[in-house]
């Protein structure tokens, strides 16, 4: 008879955040739905995902959108990526001109040369 000997291994220490692997491919957007809305690119929109310098978090920039999204994983960046198109749609592309000023008028009319409303 043979006796098997069996060693119990260490376990394995979960990985922080900064020896985590962030995922910086980019990302296309073709539709946002939030709120039984629906936001249609007109083309699909490539957004492209960089870890910022503390290696700590996923960091998504269009300066000529005001956009700026930063979360600790893809997941939750592309939640507040949709979140924040929603609202710059909201408060920009639906909002009447008098209310804008110079440069919220410019914003305006990049986003609603990039979008389409419909409901669901």
């Amino acid at each position: 008879m043979s006796t098997v000997i069996v060693e119990k291994l260490p376990r394995r220490k979960a990985a922080t955040q900064s020896e985590r692997v962030m995922d910086t491919s980019p990302v296309t957007v073709s539709v946002v739905e939030q709120g039984g809305r629906c936001l249609r690119f007109k083309k699909p929109f490539v957004f492209l995902p960089f870890v910022d310098d503390s290696r700590q978090l996923l960091v998504i920039e269009v300066p000529g959108l005001s956009l700026s999204v930063f979360a600790a994983t893809r997941a939750r960046l592309l939640k507040d990526l949709k979140a924040e198109i929603s609202f710059l749609w909201d408060e920009y592309a639906l909002a009447s001109d008098d209310d804008l000023s110079t440069d919220a008028r410019v914003l305006k009319q990049i986003l609603l040369s990039l979008l389409e409303a419909s409901d669901g």
